[in-house]
Formats: C-alpha cells, sequence, structure tokens
C-alpha cells in the first residue's frame, strides 16, 4: 500500500534501566546516570560535579580532588560491575536488554508517492510477530536487507536508502535496488522482546520472506550498521548472500567491555563483567564462515566501536572483501555522508 508519512514513537524508559539497578541492591545509592542512548553516553555518578560532567567543567580543583574523583568513580564502576557479577544469569540477561536494546527515538519521515512500499507482518521461527516494509527492486536489482543499530528502528534504513534523493537523484531506490527494512522484537510495531537469539531470527526470517516472494538469497545483499553488523555477520556465516555490508560494527561485545574497561585503567578483577556478559555477538569468531563478497565501512574517529574493530573483522574475512575508513568519521557521522551511499552502490554493481 502507498504510504507518503510514517511516524514511530518508542522512546525507551531510562527509569525502566535505573529500576532494574535499583532492584539488584535496593541499600545502594544510585550509581549511574544515563543521559542519552546507554551505549554512546553514561555518566557515572561519582564523575560529576555540581551537576556536570567533568569534561564540561573548567576548573576541577586541586590535583587531589581529581584523584579522588577518578579513584571514587571506578569503586562507583566496580561495586556495579560486582553486583551484576553476582547475579543470576536469566537478571544479568535482563539487566543487559535495558542497556543494550534502546529501541530508537521517536521520528518522522516523509517519503515522496514515487516510492512503491508494502507493509509485511511476519514470524520468526520462534513464532515472534515482526513488522518491516518492503520497497520492491526494479530492473532485476538486488534487494538491501537493512539491520539497524541498537538505538535506531526502521526508519534508519529508509534515511540512508534515500540520501541524494533531492539532490543527485543517485539514492538506493532510485538506483532500482530494492529494499527491506524491519524491526527488532519489541521495537516499533513488532513483538516480544529483543536477545541475541531473537535478532539473528528476524534477519533470517526476513531473508525468508524475501525468498518466498521471488527474491533469492543470491540476490539479497544484507547490510548490517553497528549492533546490526553483528546481526549480519552471524546469518551471513549461514547463508550466501549477494554481497554484504558491515558499518561502524564490532568484534564482540565482550571487547567493547573489555576496551571500556582498559580506557578507564580498572584492573581485570575489579570489573569482570565482560566475562559474564549473556549476549555476546562474537562477529569476530564467524567472520571467516562468510562467503559472500563483503565491505566494511568504518570512521576513522569512531569511539564507540573504534577502527581497530572494522580493520580486525576485515583480517578474519577470506572472501572477497573491501574495507574504506572514513577520515574525521565517527560511529554515527559515517551516515550521513553522501559518499557512504555511493560507496555501497559502487560495491554492489561491481560484483
Amino acid at each position: 500500500m502507498g504510504i507518503d508519512g510514517i511516524s514511530i514513537s518508542n522512546r525507551p524508559s531510562f527509569q525502566e534501566v535505573r529500576g532494574v539497578l535499583k532492584d539488584a541492591s535496593p541499600s545502594l545509592p544510585p550509581l549511574i546516570e544515563i543521559t542519552s542512548n546507554p551505549m554512546d553516553s553514561i555518566h557515572f555518578g561519582a564523575d560529576k560535579f555540581q551537576g556536570k560532567p567533568l569534561s564540561q567543567k573548567t576548573k576541577l580543583g586541586s590535583g587531589f580532588r581529581k584523584k579522588m574523583n577518578r579513584f571514587i568513580g571506578k569503586l562507583t564502576l566496580g561495586l556495579a560491575s560486582g553486583i551484576v557479577f553476582v547475579l543470576p544469569e536469566k537478571r544479568r540477561a535482563q539487566i543487559e536488554s535495558k542497556l543494550l536494546y534502546s529501541k530508537g527515538q521517536d521520528q518522522y519521515v516523509h517519503l515522496p508517492e514515487k516510492y512503491k512500499i508494502n507493509e509485511v507482518n511476519l514470524k520468526s521461527k520462534s513464532g515472534t510477530e515482526l513488522y518491516g516494509l518492503y520497497f520492491p527492486a526494479k530492473e532485476r536489482k538486488p534487494t538491501l536487507v537493512f539491520s539497524n543499530g541498537n538505538s535506531g528502528n526502521i526508519l534508519a534504513g529508509i534515511g540512508l536508502a534515500t540520501i541524494g534523493e533531492e539532490s543527485s537523484k543517485n539514492s538506493w531506490l532510485d538506483k532500482g535496488f530494492g529494499l527491506f527494512v524491519y524491526d527488532y522484537p519489541g521495537y516499533g510495531k513488532s513483538q516480544g522482546e529483543s536477545s541475541e537469539k531473537s535478532l539473528y531470527e528476524s534477519l533470517e526470517a526476513v531473508s525468508d520472506y524475501l525468498e518466498e516472494k521471488g527474491v533469492p538469497v543470491s540476490e539479497q545483499v544484507a547490510i548490517g550498521c553497528s549492533l546490526g553488523g553483528a546481526v549480519t555477520v552471524h546469518v551471513a556465516s549461514k547463508r550466501r548472500f549477494k554481497a554484504v555490508i558491515l558499518a561502524s560494527t564490532f568484534k564482540s561485545l565482550p571487547d567493547i567491555v573489555k576496551e571500556l574497561r582498559e580506557n578507564l585503567k580498572i584492573p581485570q578483577w575489579w570489573f569482570p563483567v565482560s566475562k559474564k556478559i549473556t549476549q555476546r555477538f562474537d562477529s569476530i569468531d564467524k567472520a571467516e564462515k562468510i562467503q559472500s563478497p563483503t565491505l566494511i565501512l568504518h570512521g576513522e574517529n569512531d569511539r564507540l566501536c573504534p577502527l581497530s574493530h572494522g580493520q580486525a573483522l576485515e583480517q578474519e574475512l577470506t572472501c572477497q572483501k573491501k574495507l574504506i575508513v572514513y577520515s574525521a568519521g565517527e560511529h554515527n557521522g559515517i551516515f550521513s555522508k553522501t559518499s557512504f551511499s555511493e560507496d555501497v552502490s559502487d560495491f554492489i554493481l561491481k560484483l
């Protein structure tokens, strides 16, 4: 059916996150204040001074105060991780889900009438009802299957697919590519709860749906950004897509946590959470199994998933591969570049 506008409202509740941590130890005072996307910006209570992060203060007091603030911050993080460390696996998984799956923010996009859209309802292997939008391909072009990051939603892929639409007429959709975007379980109109397993099953369900509609896996291009890259790697290690596109993604979730610990200079014994993470997304161990031509795109200044992650994945690949590094590019900043859309298109069209 034709749709000229789509609105999605599913803002995550950070009160729920604080509530989970508080439930873990009711006697412990609030240790963490989440001010935006949990994976992008976490301010620890001990690192705050007069209500502002330390990085925003020009005068921090004596060297002794700096050392004390740093020590208390590490102690705070250590105590918080210790609480999580001793919790049962099911409880740890619940806390992880609250922190990891932020389910996007309020967004609205206007789509020109020239784009034919089909609303799709489908079910995963476990029976979870999923919602997606399907733009059929033209001129025998492949179909792009987009998996977004943890804080995105169904509109992220549409935004990328229409970059350049107004100016250069050079967007993915204008070039005739098909597009399938979908929401993870618990996001948007999709039912269920997000987990590592349910995300994998969601992409598999979308791929199966397209095959039923006459688009074989060999004509599907799996695109994954950030967390979606890990979802894509897993499914691509089992299916041979026409191509795989990985943007701003990571080696594994424990590796991200490990680097956070090392950047804060916290001893391993004090911050053992990385060993206890239940949702691991171990892309680095699956990359060598990918047989599809793979393009990796990464920002040089990505602080959330450093460039070293993209480089490590590229080294593990044994298939046809290419790595593009955007100078001065940050984690989400590379997607706003017109060159990003063009680089993806060029890679696919040359296959």
